[in-house]
């Protein structure tokens, strides 16, 4: 009898002691952190240049969150564009390097006012065709308008920005993308900016 009861009791400890182990060695679930969401757009935006089923057109863009990059020199007086980029690209792509009749509209702070203006564009030799094909995304342009041959534009693009510089009316003008919260903006300043005028002259103390 003392036998029976010291073995039913050895079973039930022996019982007890393999749920605590199975509960103690029970694997915790894995709760998967959550996807960062890109950031909703905080800006405001106002057709401003019409484009076409090619070339894209053009929007003004108002964001009071904006910033520059650290590095950028950023102008005191400036416009915020946005474009369809990748179909800005495509259209750039597609253009020829001889002579045509391509268009593309460029917004211009002229009198702190973005204003259109269209130019005929053809593409531009800057490296032999071997780099060419294995840098596809370094292109560079001139651009002229129809009216007048002095008024130019110069653009330059690689992977990452798309770099415009107009002269028109013997001034000159910058158009510069710029990643911001995951959306290219492009900038749209002077070269007689007063920041660059005071950098230029704090440069030469």
């Amino acid at each position: 009898m003392k036998f029976s009861t010291l073995f039913i009791l050895a079973v039930l400890f022996s019982f007890h002691s393999t749920e605590a182990a199975k509960k103690k060695t029970k694997p915790k679930k894995i709760v998967a952190a959550p996807v960062a969401l890109p950031p909703k757009p905080s800006y405001k935006k106002m057709p401003l240049c019409t484009g076409n089923e090619t070339m894209p057109g053009w929007s003004l863009i108002l964001d009071r969150s904006f910033i520059f990059p650290t590095k950028f020199v950023h102008p005191a007086n400036y416009r915020l564009a946005m474009t369809n980029d990748t179909l800005l690209k495509t259209y750039l792509k597609s253009i020829p390097f001889d002579s045509g009749n391509n268009k593309i509209i460029l917004p211009t702070l002229i009198d702190q006012t973005l204003q259109c203006l269209e130019f005929t564009i053809q593409r531009t030799e800057t490296m032999d065709e071997e780099l060419q094909l294995k840098y596809p995304e370094l292109m560079s342009f001139k651009a002229f308008e129809e009216k007048n041959h002095l008024n130019v534009a110069r653009i330059d693009c690689d992977e990452t920005s798309t770099k415009i510089m107009i002269t028109y009316n013997n001034k000159v003008y910058y158009l510069t993308s710029l990643l911001f919260h995951n959306y290219t903006y492009y900038v749209a300043y002077t070269k007689d900016d007063p920041n660059f005028q005071k950098e230029n002259i704090e440069g030469r103390r």
